[in-house]
């Protein structure tokens, strides 16, 4: 089920508040360029900056919009195991395909803690979870053995979307477990291919806000074995991929969406505006992609 290009979704605001219609309108631009499947309030989404009302409006309307077209995953995540499992229960009210748990960031569990972490949230909801690994945001690794735990011991962890840079890590979890049993999401686009060759069934990406229609036909190309294709379009993304981390994300991709005309570039809370240089970087990206001076 969790194969192919997944976008993970921005959050739009309008003058310091959630734009809901620019967040369904853009959904609805990704869905009719094909992308594979929606992932809301995560780390693009700026998750850790929606107030409880905001997550319940975009979970609503997301569904409302997507309506089983393609698969919808809702991220969740806390430092605290109670209000991540209050997260994840009211998330599931909403009829995802999965739940996303992020390791809890910022506190540093011990790989126990980790692993008691999402075993409580597992525990306490029905629908199909995935695992997210982001130590560069969370500050500590999921250790391989540690998923392997999880994956022999709770039946409904049937993912992982894995955002650190360790290949081999997917290549070995990917020996061990069939994709009908456990699939792995890629979170870094620079290195789609590679995690792809490793084993990985798809990506969760930044990029495929802004560029889903060839996103998806480089991994629809990839796997056909097409490589003279997937080649082309791997070299024309290439710098918009590392345009997309010139500076914090979303803030690079909000601003690539304003040039679209998808909405505005405003983020919330300490995170600022691209610089004038980082500006120009995306724009640039922007045109030796095809996407700036096709779609301005």
């Amino acid at each position: 089920m969790f194969k192919g290009y997944f976008a993970a979704v921005v959050t739009p605001w309008k003058n310091g508040k959630l734009n809901i219609e620019a967040f369904v309108r853009h959904i609805k631009f990704l869905i009719e360029s094909k992308i594979s499947g929606i992932v809301i309030c995560g780390s693009t989404g700026e998750s850790m900056l929606l107030s409880q009302e905001e997550r319940r409006l975009e979970m609503r309307e997301a569904s409302a919009c997507i309506k089983g077209r393609v698969p919808l995953i809702i991220n969740v995540g806390s430092p605290d195991t109670g209000i991540c499992i209050a997260q994840a229960q009211e998330a599931e009210r909403f009829g995802p395909n999965a739940i996303m748990v992020t390791c809890p960031q910022y506190v540093k569990p011990s790989q126990e803690g980790i692993y008691l972490h999402f075993k409580a949230v597992h525990d306490a909801v029905g629908a199909p979870i995935l695992a997210y690994n982001v130590p560069f945001r969370a500050g500590v690794d999921i250790a391989t053995n540690t998923v392997k735990r999880m994956v022999d011991n709770l039946p409904r962890m049937v993912g992982l979307k894995d955002a650190g840079n360790n290949l081999s890590r997917i290549a070995e979890l990917a020996k061990v477990y069939p994709s009908e049993r456990f699939q792995i999401l890629y979170g870094n686009d620079d290195l789609a291919l590679a995690a792809f060759a490793m084993g990985a069934c798809g990506i969760i990406s930044v990029t495929a806000n802004i560029a889903p229609k060839e996103c998806v036909e480089m991994y629809e190309q990839f796997f056909a074995g097409n490589v003279s294709r997937y080649s082309a379009i791997r070299k024309k993304l290439t710098r918009l991929h590392q345009a997309m981390f010139v500076e914090s994300n979303p803030v690079p991709v909000k601003y690539a969406l304003s040039l679209m005309r998808q909405m505005t570039d405003e983020v919330r809370g300490s995170l600022t505006q691209l610089s004038q240089e980082s500006k120009a970087e995306v724009e640039a990206a922007m045109c030796e992609a095809g996407l700036l001076c096709k779609r301005k």
